[in-house]
């Protein structure tokens, strides 16, 4: 990057924005998971030997291969009684909240699971896929809606200062990637009506994450971040 635009010569990163009051300081849930169904488990194993396959033609990159391994865990349906399970005990996370996902045909499966939880609140539960849709994100910034489940579309641009929650069904690569770290900004908004504003960003990883994979070390950076608090004003 540096060769396209040049040396970087000041950084000011996530933490020194909390610490200076420029972002709100934000609570982490990492919530583990592994592939339990087995047409997920059977689809690894075919995806990783057709890659391996592939790799050892010429037709393809360990990174290709990484992508599609990493697409299946993005589309685990395991992750959805997860959830529906954390909905059952405590539908308060979905208050003022973005749900993050892979595509929108996973984005309904999440939706179905929300519904079944919405009692009188369903109607301010929705969802923001495409731009005929963007009347409901108008909506969501006025407050007329609680919750918006989207892919891509909410990754930058929205600024709403009372949006405390961030849910993660995928991420990409990198431990504090662009994307990651784009998706939790949209909650972690200074809010000059709740100056003790504390956020929660609630991260799908996988269970079996070793030191060096893209859930590890995104989970061992936002856990470091989550304990940064904004400097005590003289």
């Amino acid at each position: 990057m540096e060769a396209q635009i040049g040396p970087s010569y000041f950084d000011f990163g996530l933490e020194e924005a909390i610490r200076g009051r420029i972002l709100c300081p934000f609570d982490y849930t990492p919530v583990e998971f592994e592939l339990m169904e087995p047409h997920e488990t059977d689809r690894l194993i075919s995806t990783r030997r057709s890659y391996e396959y592939k790799i050892k033609n010429g037709e393809a990159t360990e990174r290709d291969m990484l992508i599609a391994l990493s697409r299946i865990y993005k589309l685990s349906e395991s992750k959805l009684g997860i959830f529906e399970n954390m909905l059952r005990a405590d539908t308060s996370i979905l208050h003022r909240a973005i749900i993050f996902v892979e595509t929108k045909e996973y984005g309904e499966m999440v939706m179905e699971v929300v519904m079944r939880h919405g009692g009188v609140s369903r109607e301010r539960w929705h969802h923001y896929f495409a731009d005929a849709e963007k009347a409901h994100l108008d909506r969501f910034r006025r407050g007329e809606l609680d919750c918006l489940i989207t892919c891509k579309k909410l990754n930058e641009g929205v600024s709403i200062s009372d949006l405390s929650s961030i849910v993660m069904f995928s991420s990409e690569q990198g431990a504090n990637g662009l994307t990651t770290t784009q998706r939790m900004g949209r909650a972690l908004r200074w809010d000059s009506e709740n100056p003790d504003k504390v956020a929660h960003v609630i991260d799908f990883v996988r269970m079996d994450a070793t030191q060096g994979t893209n859930d590890f070390e995104r989970r061992r950076w936002l856990e470091e971040m989550s304990l940064v608090r904004p400097t005590p004003e003289e």
